[in-house]
């Protein structure tokens, strides 16, 4: 593999015709009075990458591929971007999509295309009040001075960011999971990656629905609820069976199909989940 995009996952010819990473500093102007103006760097500005992808028949559906990515454009989901190699390159929202129909049939079908997308970064809350605390240290108005008081009250997290972040967490770990099942080998590596994996989506998954049973929850009575439990089962089954492979290792016929199957199902009902919590997720990226 060489990246992945969300549940796109890129390899062979099926890859990045161009890759553009853009990041700027946000700097403010100051006036100051009978004195030039100073500037002061108030922020690192959110990532921007534009990437190209050529598609053919020959190695995929085109149609549905470009299906897939226009409706993760149109639900503003958040996509991680992942590397062949482990790396995790961040979270994106596809800001803009462009398609390029290079070659049709007769019949008007698509036989390859070249799609250009343009990603906007997006950055948890976590993230960014960790962000917000190093630059108040850091300016120059406080320097190294500490508050008089310190105030104990802490504002708690909106319910509809903490499942996003829930169930981005899940997608995470459902990636690497897909990761290390497309090329199982029930090598000790990659049942200890994916039993841990496993474990993280399982706890997400029953903190979902936990909140789905709570009455003051956004969640409340929603399919979120229903499709955690779904991803939990799968989860646990997949989890039992690299159990079955770790424990009877010099097998020399693991059950590899077993788990590529497991992964399957699971990569199906993430998905199913990621759909459930569309609105949610939306409402928590787009303030209204």
């Amino acid at each position: 593999m060489f990246a992945q995009l969300g549940t796109t996952v890129f390899d062979g010819q099926k890859s990045f015709v161009s890759f553009n990473n853009e990041q700027e500093a946000i700097i403010v102007e100051h006036a100051l009075i009978g004195r030039r103006a100073q500037l002061q760097g108030a922020a690192i500005g959110l990532r921007n990458i534009n990437l190209t992808i050529f598609l053919h028949q020959e190695y995929c559906k085109v149609s549905q591929e470009i299906e897939k990515l226009r409706k993760s454009l149109n639900t503003f989901e958040i996509l991680p971007l992942l590397w062949g190699n482990g790396k995790i390159e961040g979270e994106f929202v596809i800001q803009s999509l462009s398609v390029t129909n290079q070659d049709m049939d007769a019949l008007g079908n698509i036989i390859a295309a070249e799609v250009s997308l343009s990603l906007k970064e997006n950055v948890s809350d976590d993230r960014v009040n960790q962000q917000e605390q190093e630059a108040k240290q850091n300016a120059f108005a406080v320097g190294d001075k500490k508050p008089p008081t310190k105030s104990n009250r802490i504002n708690p997290e909106k319910c509809n960011a903490k499942v996003s972040n829930i169930i981005s967490e899940i997608k995470s770990h459902a990636y690497q999971v897909d990761v290390h099942s497309l090329r199982y080998s029930s090598t000790p590596n990659d049942n200890s990656v994916i039993l841990k994996c496993l474990s993280i989506i399982f706890s997400g998954c029953q903190k979902l629905m936990d909140a789905s049973n709570d009455t003051t929850s956004c969640i409340y009575q929603t399919s979120v609820g229903p499709s955690a439990v779904k991803v939990q089962s799968r989860a646990k089954i997949m989890a039992d069976d690299v159990k079955a492979n770790q424990a009877d290792y010099l097998n020399p016929f693991p059950n590899i199909s077993g788990i590529k199957a497991d992964n399957y199902n699971l990569q199906t009902e993430v998905r199913v989940l990621q759909s459930s919590a569309n609105g949610i997720i939306q409402s928590s990226i787009v303030k209204k």
